[in-house]
């Protein structure tokens, strides 16, 4: 999904987004567990929406993210998710195989990668650098002019 960052672009993809919804909304205001339902559903949507939205100072890195949303029960394992340290939290994550894709740019699904702000750029540099050899792909690495911000 490619991320927005324009204001007024932001405004129409959340509007468009809860335009979709509202019919639904309005039909199953009486009838509580079709609502609830669709609440859930839209709880979703939500958060796919927040992920797509990024303030315009960071427009320059013109990133695209990917999404698979994890199960509605937590409770239940899940072979798949996985848990990295960032931060001092863990993050969870899944593995995806973007070459097993039949699009045309399958073979190498990854060409540029812009390193954003942080506090060690040359460490990060390296270590995709080395990635890059080690895997035999060919990555174009960059550093991101957007600076770093503390809040």
């Amino acid at each position: 999904m490619r991320v927005v960052y324009d204001e007024g672009e932001q405004r129409e993809f959340i509007q468009d987004m809860l335009h979709v919804f509202r019919t639904a909304l309005l039909a199953a205001r009486f009838d509580e567990i079709r609502l609830d339902a669709l609440v859930r559903k839209l709880a979703s949507y939500l958060a796919i929406i927040r992920s797509a939205l990024k303030s315009a100072a960071y427009e320059s890195e013109k990133e695209y993210r990917l999404l698979d949303l994890l199960p509605n029960k937590l409770e239940e394992p899940n072979e798949g998710l996985l848990f990295r340290v960032s931060g001092g939290a863990l993050v969870p994550y899944l593995v995806a195989d973007l070459t097993q894709s039949s699009a045309q740019s399958a073979a190498e699904p990854i060409r540029h990668i812009k390193i954003g702000p942080c506090l060690d750029y040359n460490l990060v540099m390296a270590s995709f650098t080395l990635y890059s050899s080690q895997t035999a792909r060919n990555l174009n690495v960059t550093r991101s002019n957007v600076s770093m911000r503390c809040e």
